[in-house]
């Protein structure tokens, strides 16, 4: 099977080439393919990203001429694969892309097609209290809404078989694809399984981007996912 990383980048020239280093090294067992979409960054970025393209036939990328949010970034991402498999690794390094090969092994085997790398299912571990919380509010909103019983669906490392968006049309533009993604799979009865991930946490002035108001934007696309689209 061949599998596809899609990486969405948005000013990441402090992390994305470790990042892609790594990805470069990480054994799929499996033929792989990168897809980069990146949001014009415009610290440098670019110019990482088709340096490290440029001798590797396997890596693919998209430069959007203004910046359109992590979900439409993925979402071209997925549309431009190849793979059978898709995972999704954020360019910010806080989940590490050497936890990809045990999410992407379980679909592999053909035991599961759907696979969330959990942050929490072992504990909060080194996860701000605050950032804590509005994870298990927005995830404890899914559960009762979808009658599922996830840790984390805000992680970045969702795996899945690329055949499960074939009837799958993803319309969120930012933080709020989470929400998307996970409530149209479960609406189609695809079973998530969970593994725990390590996590490292940045702060603002590392690059974070998400913000508190990003919680309320994501349970009112729960809600809207479960009883409109």
């Amino acid at each position: 099977m061949k599998v596809s990383i899609i990486v969405p980048t948005l000013n990441e020239v402090n992390t994305v080439e470790e990042l892609l280093g790594l990805l470069d090294r990480v054994d799929f067992n499996q033929e792989k393919e990168i897809v980069i979409v990146d949001g014009n960054s415009g610290d440098g970025t670019q110019d990482i990203i088709k340096q490290f393209a440029a001798t590797r036939p396997y890596v693919k990328y998209i430069f959007e001429k203004k910046p359109q949010g992590k979900g439409k970034a993925v979402k071209e991402g997925i549309a431009a694969s190849t793979g059978d498999i898709v995972a999704i690794q954020d360019g910010d390094l806080e989940v590490s892309p050497f936890e990809l090969p045990k999410l992407i092994k379980l679909i592999a085997d053909g035991e599961y097609r759907v696979v969330f790398g959990s942050r929490f299912l072992e504990g909060r571990g080194a996860t701000p209290l605050g950032s804590y919380l509005g994870n298990k509010i927005v995830t404890l909103a899914m559960n009762i809404l979808f009658f599922s019983k996830l840790t984390d669906i805000a992680t970045c490392h969702k795996v899945f078989v690329k055949s499960a968006m074939k009837d799958i049309e993803l319309k969120s533009r930012s933080f709020d694809f989470d929400a998307e993604i996970t409530a149209k799979l479960l609406k189609r009865k695809y079973k998530i399984k969970e593994l725990p991930i390590k996590y490292i946490p940045r702060t603002v002035d590392e690059g974070k981007k998400l913000h508190w108001s990003v919680g309320f934007k994501v349970i009112l696309a729960i809600v809207k996912y479960r009883f409109i689209l």
